[in-house]
């Protein structure tokens, strides 16, 4: 450890995802880096408030799609337990809109999981500094939007991130009673949630709705 880095104060880093896998290699890259402490992992929404609450971290590493309360949830709760946190979301969804709600609800970041490891480092330090950072994967994404949809109004109806994970099944080709097994939930369940995707992107059948998600970069 250099002299320069005993005399600066570590980052401290709460790690929130429900894959242990993926917070075992979070925390093997950061202890590799004299810049940061990890305070804690969280494997699921609940435990990543109860831990903002105690440790109040400097930043915190969020996945969206966590239970039993999603990362949207999570990222409110922890601004008003945890106002000093800096939260950054690291999501599989590339869907601008999410980074757009993510940052309504007081988030710093959003950088996808396809973002190279470099960006989300220039995440921590940007957002560290008191800017938000969007990472370059949904800025690309925006900027086409742009051109193929000047007269769009920017964002997408706000979809929540079960919908978003049964619309990306839909996509693959999944039928209901598949989707619901592969969630565990009921066929019913299922077909309420379609029917409300299809209602808030206003399209009328499948071709629709893969064109639309497509649209929003999904």
């Amino acid at each position: 450890m250099n002299v320069s880095s005993t005399k600066t104060k570590k980052i401290s880093i709460l790690l929130a995802d429900d894959h242990q896998m993926l917070l075992d290699l979070w925390h093997s890259i950061f202890c590799k880096d004299d810049r940061y402490d990890i305070c804690g992992k969280a494997v699921t929404g609940t435990i990543a408030v109860e831990m903002a609450k105690t440790k109040k971290p400097d930043i915190v590493l969020l996945d969206i799609s966590m239970g039993p309360i999603d990362g949207f949830e999570v990222t409110r709760l922890i601004r008003q337990f945890s106002p000093s946190s800096k939260i950054i979301a690291v999501s599989k969804f590339i869907f601008p809109a999410y980074a757009k709600r993510m940052k309504a609800l007081g988030a710093m970041g959003y950088v996808t999981k396809d973002s190279p490891a470099d960006e989300l480092f220039s995440a921590i330090l940007e957002v560290s500094k008191g800017n938000f950072y969007l990472c370059e994967q949904i800025q690309k994404i925006i900027q086409v939007e742009k051109k193929m949809y000047p007269d769009k109004k920017e964002g997408y109806p706000a979809l929540t991130s079960r919908e978003i994970e049964i619309l990306q099944l839909i996509m693959d080709g999944l039928t209901s009673n598949q989707i619901g097994e592969k969630l565990f939930l009921s066929p019913r369940t299922i077909n309420i949630h379609r029917h409300n995707i299809f209602r808030k992107l206003n399209v009328t059948n499948v071709s629709s709705l893969i064109t639309t998600a497509r649209s929003m970069g999904l």
